[in-house]
């Protein structure tokens, strides 16, 4: 076996500039700038949250109107679009509960599902049912997607 090489260790003074005290570091950072960033970004990212939450309630009320005539025009399956309604229903008041958003929402009027106007034939009838049901489940899938990130 062959001997090791040591070098020698090089000598302290022992003062008190050899070690950093890590809690003197942190006394000398001003974390205000710092609070107020993360203040900031909360406010926006609730901000977010109700403006999603609040799109949510519109859209949902939107459908509202589109189901209560696709139930008028279907006639064998009145049942589960009367349940479609019902939970789409308690959806949007708990989200509304959730918010508690105070004003009003206003409905966007797309003159092609107007839900007053009845089709003018049985072709129509079906592309605006197929059309409000497509409309509908996209609508759901980004609800979904949104309330998860939310969460």
């Amino acid at each position: 076996m062959s001997p090791l090489a040591v070098s020698p260790l090089p000598e302290s003074s022992g003062d008190s500039e050899d070690f950093s005290d890590p809690s003197a570091e942190l006394r000398d950072l001003n974390l205000e700038p710092l609070a107020l960033f993360i203040r900031s970004v909360a406010v926006e990212l609730r901000n977010r949250q109700k403006k999603c939450l609040a799109k949510v309630v519109k859209g949902l009320d939107e459908y509202k109107k589109h189901l209560l005539s696709v139930k008028q025009w279907i006639q064998d399956e009145k049942q589960q679009a009367e349940l479609l309604l019902v939970s789409m229903k308690n959806l949007s008041d708990l989200l509304i509960l959730q918010n508690k958003i105070q004003e009003s929402i206003t409905n966007q009027h797309k003159a092609a599902f107007i839900p007053d106007n009845p089709p003018k034939s049985v072709w129509d009838k079906q592309l605006k049912i197929h059309v409000i049901l497509r409309n509908l489940a996209l609508f759901m899938e980004s609800t979904v997607r949104a309330i998860r990130f939310m969460n």
